[in-house]
């Protein structure tokens, strides 16, 4: 019902005209003609990237990420079930900044690429990086100088604070 007359069957089309009539159609051909060519020339610089890579790099960092999750679940358990002990308070003061480093790392990589923003992926990668060594230098001093991440936390849930 709301479609008749909408579409018009491709015989009737005629051949050679723009279907906006704002342009000819030879603007659209040169603009796909030139697209077509920018994608590939993407292509084959993004091929080159690739092959300098080694094979085992994107790899090590997997397996570096998924050993620092797997070592953050007895850290936050024996937190949970034991206490306040030092060694955990240590543990988890490097373990969840690298973590957290780990995932805003790969968010920055993943949408703001080097091969694209060249400068700011720089800029963000730099500033990551000084974030987390200052989080990690103020983990750091908050387990030594006071009460220590897991006595913090269990007085910050109980309101004793």
């Amino acid at each position: 019902m709301f479609g008749v007359g909408l579409v018009r069957p491709l015989t009737t089309m005629r051949v050679g005209v723009s279907r906006f009539h704002s342009a000819p159609s030879s603007f659209f051909a040169k603009s796909a003609r030139a697209l077509s060519a920018n994608v590939e020339t993407a292509r084959a610089s993004n091929a080159a990237d690739l092959s300098q890579k080694s094979k085992m790099h994107g790899s090590y960092h997997w397996n570096g990420e998924r050993a620092l999750s797997v070592v953050t679940i007895p850290l936050v358990a024996s937190a949970l079930f034991v206490g306040p002990i030092p060694l955990v308070d240590f543990g988890l003061g490097l373990v969840l900044p690298l973590h957290t480093h780990f995932g805003f790392d790969t968010m920055v990589q993943d949408y703001v690429p080097q091969r694209t923003y060249g400068a700011l992926n720089s800029i963000l990668t730099w500033g990551l990086r000084l974030v987390t060594g200052v989080v990690m230098y103020g983990c750091f001093l908050f387990n030594t100088t006071d009460v220590g991440i897991t006595a913090f936390v269990k007085r910050l849930w109980t309101g004793k604070l």
